[in-house]
């Protein structure tokens, strides 16, 4: 099987690691809209632009839109399953503990060493990076990250297109809303409406749109 990864940036060398750690693809290759002058990232190859994308996928290959700005992953997601209908790959690193009573969506990325306990849901187009654990009885909504080492205690809700940076923490019972940005470090312990900017311990609102 082949994997088509869209966005041949620091971070689209981190999914064809995972993908390659995982064993199941024969062919690894990157779309990017700086090809030709991006012809590689590390050892995989750029092959095509955007517009390029179907002519490289076929019944027996999957796609994965590794971007990490969420909006713009979002945007990117759509049109390709809903003009192209792709199949998108969802990339759980060997390392990384995920109950089998937890639910992960198409178009996640889930990276080494990260924890998904029982009965947690993540949703599509997700990044769960490095070390970082969502407790039991989550429910992650589409499109989000959660960034390196943060930790989000029991029965947490997040809402699309949040950003949970670097270190933060989420104490339990706690809903953040769409759109929102949980600052490095941050430890929120009461609700975020949707897109506001929480930073601070404990963590205080400093912005909403």
């Amino acid at each position: 099987m082949q994997l088509l990864i869209v966005g041949a940036s620091g971070h689209g060398s981190v999914v064809a690691d995972c993908a390659e750690a995982m064993g199941v693809y024969n062919k690894i290759q990157f779309i990017d809209d700086r090809f030709p002058t991006r012809n590689k990232i590390g050892q995989w190859p750029v092959v095509g632009t955007l517009a390029d994308i179907i002519h490289f996928t076929d019944e027996r290959t999957q796609v994965f839109v590794a971007i990490g700005n969420n909006q713009v992953r979002l945007k990117v997601s759509k049109v390709l399953l809903e003009d192209y209908q792709l199949d998108f790959a969802t990339l759980i690193h060997p390392s990384a503990i995920v109950s089998p009573y937890a639910k992960i969506a198409p178009g996640t990325l889930i990276c080494a060493q990260a924890v998904i306990n029982p009965y947690a849901s993540v949703g599509e187009g997700c990044i769960v990076n490095t070390a970082a654990s969502i407790d039991h009885d989550n429910t992650i909504g589409d499109y989000v990250h959660v960034s390196v080492g943060a930790r989000l205690a029991g029965t947490v809700n997040v809402g699309n297109c949040s950003f949970i940076c670097i270190n933060a923490t989420i104490s339990n019972n706690i809903n953040v809303g769409e759109g929102v940005t949980v600052g490095a470090g941050a430890v929120v312990i009461n609700d975020v409406p949707d897109n506001a900017t929480v930073v601070g311990v404990p963590a205080k609102l400093v912005n909403t749109q």
